[in-house]
Parts: structure tokens; C-alpha cells; sequence
């Protein structure tokens, strides 16, 4: 018996025909490449074989997080493979994305996964690329990613550390006037990006330091939040994590998802080494339910907990 995760409604589909469920994943493109239980064990990414891939592209790479799956598939990619049904209704393909949440979970894996999903080529920018001692090259830089940008169309820029490159304007000393440029020469060419067959999309662990400017509709118009993992998420972790490695049969990868709310998937690979390097050195045969266990017990979570308040931001 096979059960696939219903995200919207929180429940579990029984399916056993692959025709079945080739059809639902059709009908729920948000589902694609996520963990398929049976019984106790996870069937890691059946989709593979529906799709007959050597190696999983796109969100088939991305663990658990159903419902974050589905709001960009929805928000995002079927309007540009939808553009026609767009277009009916008067409406606009989204020009820029903003990605905001904790450090280290996982929003430049995103925005990559996000980039195969629309077969769009991708260019990552750092603030340092952009950085120069000299007055006014900084402004020229920007100017020179977009003209690549728009030679490479349709084309993914992605800005990490967006906040260092656009900062509020209002809060800069009045010596700053360059980076004011710099904002200014970034608005003129966001304000024309999907005109030009470009999707902006920046990441930020801190969405409050950028210029509101930047942020109005019409010019990033989608602003995503990009939570710790799910609990689907890090059970699939632990299972990917464990992969190679003696254990005894019958893990409950949901107990350990649910001890590590909050924990990254680097977290859970750390608690999973751990636990090895403990098997080994007491020469244990394999890894045990209660060793990992007691492994989470003993290793926090990286996370900052108070950026887990940014939250909010897409609610208000």
C-alpha cells in the first residue's frame, strides 16, 4: 500500500495502481519528488521512475515542505507555463520574488531548485560582485548583470544578501549618496525585468532592512517565507541522512522529526554523524532508535530563534 501526503488537507491518500498516482501527481505538481510512505519506511522519490530520471531535478530535490511546494507552484511557476491564462484575466507574470526567513534553511537551494523547475538559466549575484572602491562601478556592475540577464532570457538573477545590496534609503548618512545610486539604478532596472524575460529574486534573512521601495507591488511582488523544515521535511532527512549506515530496522523517523522542530537539515546531519561516530568508537554493531535520540538531546538547534519572528512579516 502506497500513501500519498494530501497537503491540503492535511491527510493521506491509499493508492496502489501507478497509473493512480501519476494522475494525482499530475492534478498536484507541488507533490513531485516528496517522500512516499509505506508503513514505517519512506519509498524515496518514486517520481524518478513515473519520470524515468537518472537523477532528480528541480523540487524533486527538496525534502518535505508540501505547502511551500505548493504556493510557489501555484504563485510562480504555473503562471509562466500559464501565460496565455494569465493574459486572459489581465494579469501580470510575478517580476520579482523575495525569499526571507532563518539563516541556513535553505533559500539559495530554492531558489536553484526553482530555476530547474522553470528551465530558465540562473545567474547568482553577491553583494561582494558588486562591490568597488571606485565611485559609480558598483552602479555600472548592476547595469551589466541585468544586460546578461536579458541576453540569456528567460533568465533567473538571484541576489543573495539582497538587504546589503538595497538597503533602506532613508537610514543611510547623508555621505552615502552612492549607495542611493545603487538603489536607484537597481529599481530602474527591476521595474522592467519581466518585460525583458527576467525573474529577480532576492534572499534575505532580514526582509526589514530592505528599502520599501524595493518591495512595492510591481516590482517584487511575491515575498516568501522559508521556514526551519517541516516535519515531512526532516524525517525525509533523517532518512536520506542514515542512507549507507547500519541501523536496526524499524527507525520512527517521525519521532525524530518531532523531537527536532526547528533544526536544519545540517542539524540533523550533524546528530546523525554524531550518532555514527558514537556506534564506532563504543563498537556497536549498528545505530540505534535511542542513540539518535540522545544524540538530539545533546546537539541544539543552529538556528537563531529570534529571526524565526520574521514570520509575521508575510502575514501583516
Amino acid at each position: 500500500m502506497i500513501y500519498i501526503i494530501m497537503a491540503e488537507e492535511g491527510k493521506r491518500l491509499k493508492m496502489t495502481d501507478i497509473n493512480e498516482i501519476q494522475s494525482y501527481l499530475q492534478q498536484n505538481p507541488w507533490l513531485l519528488g516528496t517522500a512516499i510512505a509505506v508503513g514505517v519506511f519512506l519509498v524515496y522519490k518514486i517520481v524518478m521512475s513515473i519520470h524515468d530520471k537518472k537523477t532528480p531535478r528541480g523540487f524533486e530535490r527538496v525534502a518535505g515542505m508540501y505547502e511551500l511546494k505548493k504556493k510557489i507552484y501555484q504563485e510562480v511557476i504555473f503562471p509562466f507555463y500559464n501565460a496565455g491564462k494569465y493574459k486572459k484575466f489581465n494579469l501580470t507574470l510575478p517580476n520579482g520574488i523575495i525569499f526571507y526567513g532563518p539563516t541556513g534553511c535553505g533559500k539559495t537551494f530554492f531558489v536553484e531548485c526553482l530555476a530547474e523547475e522553470l528551465n530558465m538559466n540562473f545567474i547568482k549575484v553577491s553583494h561582494a560582485d558588486l562591490a568597488s572602491p571606485y565611485v559609480h562601478e558598483s552602479v555600472a556592475k548592476i547595469a551589466e548583470t541585468f544586460e546578461q540577464a536579458k541576453a540569456l532570457s528567460p533568465c533567473i538573477v538571484f541576489f543573495d544578501e539582497i538587504e546589503s545590496l538595497v538597503p533602506t534609503r532613508a537610514e543611510l548618512s547623508s555621505h552615502a549618496t552612492y549607495k542611493k545610486e545603487e538603489v536607484d539604478e537597481f529599481l530602474n532596472h527591476l521595474n522592467n525585468a519581466a518585460k525583458n524575460g527576467i525573474l529577480v529574486i532576492g534572499a534575505t534573512n532580514h526582509i526589514e532592512m530592505i528599502d520599501p521601495a524595493v518591495q512595492r507591488s510591481g516590482r517584487f511582488d511575491l515575498k516568501i517565507y522559508i521556514s526551519p523544515p517541516d516535519a515531512d521535511a526532516r524525517a525525509e532527512m533523517f532518512y536520506d541522512a542514515l542512507k549507507g549506515m547500519p541501523h536496526e530496522k524499524g527507525l520512527n523517523f517521525d519521532e525524530l522529526a518531532m523531537m527536532t522542530e526547528n533544526y536544519t537539515s545540517a542539524d540533523i546531519v550533524n546528530i546523525v554523524q554524531s550518532t555514527a561516530r558514537y556506534a564506532a568508537v563504543s563498537d556497536h554493531k549498528h545505530i540505534t532508535q535511542k542513540m539518535l535520540e540522545r544524540s538530539i538531546r545533546e546537539i541544539p538547534s543552529s538556528l537563531d530563534m529570534s529571526e524565526l519572528e520574521y514570520q509575521s512579516y508575510e502575514e501583516e
